[in-house]
């Protein structure tokens, strides 16, 4: 897992392969003059909330790469994630877990919270 570091934003920390296309859609916005939301819909520490910055063509970006290998950007998701970002009106990058994903973590989150709730039962001598 790589990290991506924006001035005033927390660390962004995906795989590689997913920085690397988000790598190429900056590159690309960045050309254009042009900002957009990245958004987090289950991110990090907020797991079923979301967070958005905004990408300012201007701001220096860092990403550190787990992997020593060279990865390329994938033409299909670039080409996508671009095509999200040039529909008119359209200013918005959205991560999202996938639905089965965000499932298993609102069912955990749940247990918890009734394992929290239960009363502790301890043996009194």
């Amino acid at each position: 897992m790589g990290v991506m570091k924006y001035p005033g934003a927390p660390d962004f920390t995906y795989a590689d392969q997913v920085l690397v296309n988000l790598q190429a859609i900056i590159a690309i916005q960045q050309r254009m003059g042009q900002g957009f939301w990245f958004e987090r819909q289950g991110g990090d520490e907020r797991i079923i909330g979301h967070d958005a910055v905004w990408i300012d063509p201007s701001m220096p970006i860092y990403i550190e790469f787990d992997s020593i290998d060279q990865l390329v950007a994938q033409k299909e998701v670039v080409d996508e994630w671009t095509m999200f970002l040039t529909v008119e009106g359209s200013d918005r990058l959205v991560f999202r877990p996938p639905n089965d994903a965000l499932e298993l973590i609102k069912d955990e989150i749940a247990r918890q919270d009734a394992a929290d709730i239960a009363p502790n039962k301890r043996d009194v001598d």
